[in-house]
């Protein structure tokens, strides 16, 4: 079976693409921009793959409000809104909706921290991904334990659910904008746009961090150019 890839390159060689099957996290703080990084990470997947992936957001927010992020790519994305008041409710839910749209990818966005700090939440969410072989994103978050030390990059630890995620998870990514923060670089240059990543693999036993760009206009994430983006150079050397 061949690694999808999602066109940034420092996501793809260190975490060597993406598997169905695999139940990767994405987690950040609020505010970050979590959701545009998984949208940017599966529409790079879709554009690429093989087989023309179809994704289902699986999610607790109303489509209206998602739905404009998302570029005009109902082709590979499909929404299903959850208002579910509890794990098992939830769980049948997700299993219905896999059912009826038998989707290879699926996104989990909960904006508010309900079920994931519920072991048995993972659990599930690793069997239905392997089960089904469906390539799974769960976006997660950093608990407010980090906020004393935010100058300091997160790490796995920080996460809302870990130490479970150190188990199941096949990929971590952590990500944080410095700008959502305040955080200047150490010459006191504003870091508009930067955007700092935590890549781990259990499978590869490897764990980097690397940079990456937001786009504000299009509120995605790409690559870090020198030439396109020049107030990063200093980073890039």
């Amino acid at each position: 079976m061949y690694s999808m890839k999602c066109g940034i390159t420092q996501i793809d060689k260190h975490l060597d693409g993406f598997n169905y099957g695999e139940m990767i996290i994405s987690a950040s703080r609020a505010g970050h921009g979590n959701f545009y990084f998984i949208t940017s990470i599966v529409r790079g997947i879709c554009y690429s793959a093989k087989d023309n992936p179809k994704c289902l957001i699986f999610t607790d927010q109303p489509e209206r409000n998602i739905k404009k992020f998302l570029h005009g790519d109902e082709n590979i994305f499909t929404f299903y809104s959850y208002d579910c008041k509890d794990f098992p409710e939830f769980k049948n839910s997700l299993s219905e909706q896999v059912s009826v749209h038998k989707p290879q990818i699926i996104i989990i966005e909960n904006s508010e921290v309900s079920f994931n700090k519920n072991k048995e939440f993972y659990r599930h969410i690793k069997k239905l991904a392997a089960e089904n072989q469906i390539l799974t994103f769960i976006k997660a978050f950093i608990n407010r334990k980090q906020e004393r030390r935010c100058f300091y990059p997160p790490t796995v630890a920080d996460i809302e659910g870990s130490p479970i995620l150190e188990k199941l998870a096949d990929k971590i990514i952590i990500m944080q904008r410095p700008e959502v923060l305040g955080i200047k670089d150490t010459m006191g240059r504003d870091q508009a746009g930067m955007t700092d990543l935590v890549l781990f693999s259990y499978d590869l036993c490897t764990s980097k961090d690397s940079y990456i760009w937001f786009d504000k206009d299009n509120l995605s994430f790409e690559n870090l150019d020198p030439e396109k983006h020049r107030s990063a150079r200093y980073i890039i050397q």
